[in-house]
């Protein structure tokens, strides 16, 4: 699991430097962060379903990543999108692509709603899919357009993006000190329906590391 997580970050760390500091083709900046938050998207909404459709462990078996998961994490990178044609298409405005961004979260509602009430014979399943689907829209794409827009941010003598990479530092040095924490020192299950593996041990050295 260790070497795991340590390839996946050099990786992604090599991609996200290249997105950032060493291109000038906005595209390729919008593209970046439109495939993460898809991809975090996707694997959020799976593992909520999961939960719903009565799964008693999440992460045990993985979940299935079926059509329907793809979709809705779709939706979510698409925000990146939106933000970005807001930004281009009204540039007299500061803070015009949150506009179309809110547009198109509506838009997305909507569609999934009528989509969801159609698909599934249980109304109160339905009605739980959707409340996960439209809670994706806060928990993933609005701190994905947070993230591109601090990664747009100039500040005099400092590297471009350095907004983001501090940010994102700051969730290392979290992830980081609350695995090894837990590792060590875990004794309390902090969730164990959602996350076996969590404890409070290792939760309150996330926090520490964070901090």
């Amino acid at each position: 699991m260790l070497a795991t997580r340590l390839v996946t970050a050099a990786v992604l760390s090599a991609a996200l430097f290249a997105a950032i500091s060493f291109t000038n083709h906005e595209a390729v900046r919008v593209i970046f962060f439109a495939a993460f938050v898809a991809i975090a998207g996707l694997e959020y909404i799976a593992l909520r379903w999961r939960t719903i459709e009565g799964a008693g462990q999440v992460m045990a078996p993985r979940p299935h990543i079926s059509r329907e998961h793809s979709v809705i994490g779709l939706l979510y990178g698409l925000s990146i999108a939106a933000l970005a044609i807001g930004d281009a298409v009204m540039s007299s405005y500061d803070e015009s692509g949150l506009a179309f961004v809110f547009f198109w979260s509506i838009l997305s509602s909507l569609l999934l709603s009528v989509w969801l009430y159609l698909k599934e014979p249980s109304l109160e399943r339905a009605t739980s899919k959707l409340i996960n689907a439209m809670a994706g829209f806060v928990y993933i794409a609005i701190p994905g357009i947070a993230l591109y827009r601090m990664s747009k941010v100039e500040i005099t003598s400092a590297p471009e993006g350095i907004g983001v990479y501090f940010c994102l530092a700051v969730v290392l040095m979290g992830d980081t000190c609350g695995y090894f924490g837990g590792r060590l020192f875990g004794r309390r299950k902090l969730l164990p329906r959602i996350s076996p593996k969590k404890t409070l041990e290792g939760a309150v050295c996330g926090l520490i590391g964070s901090g």
